[in-house]
């Protein structure tokens, strides 16, 4: 069955229980203890294990490699360096952690896992041994496009109340087989998706690709995708690589209407994606090859990539 989601009308409360718990947290400290929201020293159980990143492949020592299909989303968040001259170090605290709180929920409530925090934003992985291709794209399709909906309208008018200027969001997203590889050595290692679905997407979600409020994805998830939530626009190259030309072709995802159409009728919605998967070329997204290291190593702590807040 694969990892249990909850719906998304419950993912969109959530990000809004979590985050102004956070953000005002005199206000929703009697939700916490009545256990109505979950506690902030409690949201995010992969953090115990002192690294992050897609359960499945952490085990892997320096050098070993397994392959697997994924989606992969990148989540970018502008605005905030601007913020960071005006506001008290505390002040931009309580926003950041507001909204990495927040967006942890929606990812991991929606079926995802989080790879990294990046100097600004979060990379997310959907998929695993148990989970169907669609099953994953359907989740990274609802997170990410209600992670949108939740900054436009849960985040920024709570900025705004306080004399604050709203920050904006962009995504990069695709589909693809990745060679899951623990990169380093020793204790200064980390689990890494090396793939060109994983470059293109962190490559869409920067502002030289993708402009705020936009979703790009890649030609291998939008085939997923029913026609009336892409529009299909300006291709990634063409560039040339060993004498081969090279280019993508680039889709712009609706994520206002995938996002509402999320929590309005979320069956529809699936079966429309589920009904693709049957002419998919693509299977069960798990193990297909497994390379085993010269040498074993510690995994250790992973170290995080830049900081591990949200920057412009």
């Amino acid at each position: 069955m694969g990892k249990q989601r909850v719906s998304g009308k419950q993912a969109y409360q959530n990000f809004g229980e979590v985050f102004r718990s956070v953000y005002r947290p005199r206000e929703f400290s009697v939700l916490e203890k009545a256990g109505k929201i979950r506690a902030t020293d409690q949201m995010y159980s992969a953090s115990q294990t002192g690294e992050l990143g897609h359960p499945e492949y952490l085990h892997l020592q320096a050098g070993a490699s397994r392959t697997a299909n994924a989606v992969v989303s990148f989540i970018d968040i502008r605005g905030f360096t601007k913020l960071s001259f005006v506001l008290d170090p505390e002040e931009l605290l309580k926003i950041v952690q507001g909204l990495t709180q927040a967006s942890i929920n929606v990812i991991t409530d929606g079926g995802g896992y989080i790879g990294e925090f990046t100097g600004d934003g979060v990379m997310a992985y959907f998929g695993d041994s148990s989970t169907t291709d669609d099953d994953a794209t359907m989740a990274a399709l609802e997170a990410t496009s209600l992670l949108f909906k939740t900054v436009e309208e849960i985040v920024n008018p709570e900025l705004k109340a306080d004399g604050i200027d709203p920050i904006r969001i962009a995504a990069g997203m695709e589909f693809g087989e990745v060679l899951w590889s623990r990169v380093g050595v020793g204790t200064s290692s980390q689990v890494k998706p090396i793939a060109n679905a994983t470059f293109l997407a962190g490559k869409l979600c920067s502002a030289a690709h993708t402009q705020s409020w936009e979703c790009k994805i890649g030609s291998q998830l939008a085939r997923w995708v029913p026609d009336d939530y892409v529009t299909k626009v300006k291709q990634y190259g063409p560039f040339t690589v060993k004498g081969k030309q090279v280019s993508r072709e680039l889709y712009l995802l609706d994520w206002r209407k995938l996002a509402t159409d999320t929590l309005n009728d979320q069956g529809k919605l699936e079966e429309s994606i589920r009904s693709r998967a049957r002419i998919s070329p693509f299977g069960v997204l798990g193990t297909t090859s497994v390379v085993q290291p010269t040498k074993p190593a510690n995994p250790g702590p992973r170290p995080l990539k830049d900081q591990p807040f949200f920057g412009e």
